[in-house]
């Protein structure tokens, strides 16, 4: 993009999108955002300290120098040390100097609809703290789908999001001012985790029932590999055990939260690792 759209209109949304070894996929990603109907007033972009010999930082620098003809405030923030997506989205999040957060990873896209649906629905519900959408996995070729003027809005529950992570990151927008931050100790499933602590202790959480991102893999099993999957399972353990802890909920809910998370990890096991899942 050469210059400003002559009309934007500008909304009090710092994007993060955190970046390792992304030289490849985080241009698209970036261009999602510059192309919305209604742009933020900020952009930042996190090199977790790739190991890619620059490759990375290099592209970041060239995107912030177009974004910054589009975007008002455009930050790169260099990592020296790799601490994974919850150090670098945190380290955003610190940067952010508006009232809204919206998570963008490196290797998926949005709507050009995201931001005026989304940031327009939370203006008008003052008491939402965190927002989430529908996701679309996207293959080679395929048209982004049309947004329907009407749309369904729900709250989730403290147990609708225990028994299933509702939020893929791409899709959630939170309040900045919301008290918690994402578990840097955490390298799986910090994330999830967020959304839990958020929603259990009482903050409003919606989820808008439109396809407003993207991704351009499953989110798991990509690669067929059960030791990816296993790992996302030990993430999925970890929060359930961390929320323990902290008194969310009592040992026999922790118990009957594990069978489940063990149940539907057989059962990606079994679907990821069939032959017709891996002849694709």
């Amino acid at each position: 993009m050469s210059a400003r759209p002559p009309q934007s209109e500008f909304v009090p949304v710092a994007v993060i999108i955190p970046c390792f070894n992304s030289a490849e996929t985080v241009a698209r990603s970036v261009h999602s955002v510059l192309s919305q109907t209604v742009l933020p007033k900020q952009l930042i972009l996190v090199d977790d300290a790739s190991d890619d010999s620059g490759r990375t930082l290099d592209v970041l620098y060239e995107l912030e120098r177009e974004a910054k003809l589009t975007i008002p405030i455009v930050d790169v923030i260099p990592l020296a040390i790799n601490g994974g997506a919850a150090v670098a989205r945190n380290s955003g999040w610190e940067k952010a100097t508006q009232d809204y957060i919206a998570f963008l990873d490196a290797d998926d896209s949005w709507h050009r609809d995201k931001l005026r649906v989304q940031f327009g629905w939370m203006a008008q519900h003052p008491s939402a703290a965190m927002t989430g959408h529908q996701t679309q996995v996207m293959e080679k070729g395929q048209e982004t789908p049309a947004i329907k003027d009407d749309f369904f809005v729900r709250e989730v529950s403290a147990q609708m999001i225990l028994l299933r992570n509702l939020f893929p990151t791409r899709t959630v927008m939170m309040r900045r001012n919301v008290p918690f931050r994402f578990e840097c100790e955490m390298r799986r499933l910090e994330d999830y985790h967020l959304w839990l602590r958020v929603i259990l202790d009482g903050f409003s959480a919606w989820r808008i029932e439109l396809p407003l991102a993207f991704s351009y893999k499953a989110d798991y099993g990509a690669g067929g590999l059960s030791a990816a999957l296993w790992k996302m399972e030990k993430g999925e353990l970890d929060a359930y055990w961390r929320l323990y802890q902290l008194g969310k909920f009592s040992f026999f809910v922790l118990l009957g939260l594990c069978v489940w998370s063990l149940v539907k990890f057989a059962r990606r096991v079994v679907v990821y690792m069939s032959p017709a899942k891996q002849s694709k």
